[in-house]
């Protein structure tokens, strides 16, 4: 069996350009009309991502997980939760360390390759009674639901029936060469553009935990991934 299925998508006439789909999809769709409610769940380390919930007292949980410099309030992780919803799960939707609107307490922030927090959340979902568990991510949190399956192996829990990536860099190395490519400028320079407010905004609230020093050598997401990623793996 291939490892890509054939598909019979056509794009609609006007947006038969990749890049025209993906900007379209993230700046103009309409996401369904939810209600969250916040729930701040504490990690070993003195930390917390913030979960926002549309639960109804069903039986299986979803956790969902955006990618990077989203949130759960982005409209593809809104749709996602819809339908899952509608098909009977209560959806989690985790918004890493960070992001959601709320600074983290401690010097780090997510990465592809941490996956303490995701496990945190499993835990948490699990302590509340969920019989079911599923995983779903996109971009990098795919990556990062992809990881955690692998690491937990035999012993995941029984609970977790499922997981799901989706668009998941899966190669890291090749995905940081594709997206400093010239066609995809924009969306680099947007992710660092994003990222400096992030650090900035950490060294105003945090003085002393990082600093902005170094960024201005940082053009692409490899020279963020170099400098600063080491400095949150150091933090753990």
């Amino acid at each position: 069996m291939p490892l890509i299925e054939p598909s019979s998508y056509s794009a609609p006439l006007l947006l038969s350009n990749p890049h025209l789909q993906t900007i379209w999809h993230s700046e103009f769709r309409i996401p369904p009309a939810l209600v969250y409610r916040r729930e701040k769940i504490d990690t070993p380390d003195d930390d917390f991502p913030n979960i926002d919930w549309v639960a109804s007292g069903s039986s299986r949980a979803a956790l969902v997980l955006h990618g990077l410099e989203s949130s759960a309030s982005r409209p593809y992780i809104k749709g996602m939760v819809a339908a899952l919803h509608a098909r009977g799960f209560d959806c989690a939707a985790l918004n890493f360390r960070g992001c959601g609107g709320e600074l983290n307490r401690t010097r780090s922030f997510y990465n592809a390759g941490k996956t303490d927090d995701v496990h945190t959340a499993v835990m948490h979902l699990i302590g509340k009674g969920y019989r079911k568990i599923v995983l779903c991510g996109f971009s990098l949190g795919g990556n990062v639901v992809l990881k955690y399956a692998g690491e937990q192996a035999e012993a995941i829990n029984a609970k977790i029936t499922g997981c799901a990536a989706v668009s998941a860099p899966v190669d890291l190395s090749s995905a940081s060469v594709a997206l400093g490519r010239r066609a995809n400028i924009f969306y680099n320079r947007r992710f660092v553009r994003k990222l400096y407010r992030k650090v900035r905004d950490k060294m105003i609230a945090q003085p002393g935990s990082i600093d902005t020093a170094g960024f201005a050598r940082v053009r692409s997401l490899r020279d963020y991934d170099e400098l600063y990623i080491p400095l949150q793996w150091a933090a753990t």
